[in-house]
């Protein structure tokens, strides 16, 4: 038996691996990685493909990382059911591991429509290196991309490719880009930046269809009737969490709902990352926040939980970055998409920079900036601290 158990080894297994390691050096621990590479940084995968990092760049740990923190890390394989009541996961290989403490770390997968899936050649979607390195195959100059979703990962990914010289088209079934992380003027500045820099924009569109082509690209049916060419499309709408095997984990919302110590409802199982509903402090309500220091934090939070302390996690707030050919852009905490209700708004414009402030019942809830950025750090801080001072009322 180890004494404890990870199941997925990006970030947030990492963290806990070594929040473990240093509070308890030499306890067993296990590690199930359904990839064949050790951790490496998904959140540099766009400049991959930009060309503005290298391979290496991208890997977290040094090759002989397990061998140092004395850790059993068993890859290329998968879980594919857990019994909490016997503490005891089933390996796709056959192979049945037992626990004492279960972390699940499994992290999200691209939502591609329905027939669709990214073993189809031309298609793709952006949570992996394999996909990332399906993409540049594609990626050269002169092949035209589309790009199918408007959001952070969307545009990041929309802008690397038209960096590597590739032709992209931009399908968003929304009115605007970024809905869901911004109002339409600052979401239209950062249009107007990408459309300057030659990535063609198709707004309140979706794709209803594809064929392959004979030369292996493919044409795209949009729902409006006309039709696109292109050598790859790539699916950047939206994640569901890795929840296939843990069925009996899983809550309404999709992920898996822990509490403050990261904990599920099942006892000495915990999650953390993109798999974890934590409770987000802005929206006052559990949900899946995918964002890669959150992962961090909860990861080494688990950990330190699995291994009898309590430390408490503050709560998730929703914050987004991009910055789109030299435009930087944030967006954190909550963007209501209208001004009715009990929010107010003060907004400041002045050229290429745009200043949105939310606020609720006199409580700084959220903010948008654009062009000019340097407060953010600041704004964020001032938005949890009033999101926990509302909650503690």
């Amino acid at each position: 038996m180890s004494k404890y158990l990870i199941i997925g080894y990006s970030t947030a297994g990492l963290s806990a691996v070594r929040a473990l390691t240093e509070y308890e050096p030499r306890a067993s621990i296990t590690v199930i990685s359904a990839e064949r590479h050790l951790p490496y940084s998904r959140v540099l995968l766009t400049h991959f493909i930009a060309g503005k990092v290298q391979r290496r760049d991208l890997d977290l740990v040094v090759p002989d990382f397990s061998q140092q923190a004395g850790i059993t890390l068993l890859q290329g394989v998968r879980a594919v059911h857990i019994d909490p009541g016997e503490k005891r996961v089933m390996l796709d290989n056959g192979e049945r591991l037992s626990y004492r403490a279960l972390l699940l770390s499994t992290g999200s997968s691209p939502i591609f429509p329905e027939g669709l899936t990214p073993s189809d050649p031309c298609v793709a979607g952006l949570r992996s290196l394999e996909d990332c390195e399906k993409i540049m195959r594609h990626a050269v100059p002169g092949a035209a991309v589309a790009v199918i979703g408007g959001g952070p990962v969307g545009v990041k990914l929309a802008c690397a490719l038209r960096e590597a010289g590739v032709s992209v088209h931009m399908l968003v079934s929304s009115p605007h880009l970024l809905s869901q992380v911004a109002d339409e003027e600052a979401a239209g500045m950062v249009r107007k930046r990408m459309e300057a820099c030659g990535i063609n924009i198709l707004t309140g569109v979706d794709v209803s269809g594809l064929e392959p082509d004979s030369d292996g690209a493919a044409t795209l049916m949009l729902n409006d009737g006309t039709e696109l060419a292109c050598s790859l499309a790539v699916f950047c709408k939206g994640v569901r969490p890795n929840t296939e095997p843990l069925q009996v984990l899983q809550t309404r919302g999709g992920g898996i709902r822990v509490d403050k110590f990261m904990r599920s409802v099942f006892e000495d199982i915990y999650a953390a990352g993109d798999v974890a509903e934590t409770f987000e402090i802005t929206r006052r309500q559990y949900c899946t926040a995918a964002i890669w220091p959150h992962a961090v934090r909860q990861g080494r939070l688990a950990g330190l939980n699995m291994a009898g302390c309590e430390a408490p996690y503050g709560g998730s707030l929703f914050r987004n970055a991009l910055e789109v050919f030299g435009l930087p852009f944030i967006s954190i905490g909550i963007h209501p998409v209208s001004s009715c209700g009990n929010w107010d708004m003060e907004i400041c414009r002045d050229g290429l920079v745009y200043r949105k402030l939310i606020y609720r019942e006199n409580s700084l809830v959220g903010a948008q900036l654009v062009g000019r950025v340097e407060e953010a750090g600041a704004l964020q801080a001032e938005i949890r601290r009033c999101a926990v001072q509302d909650l503690d009322e």
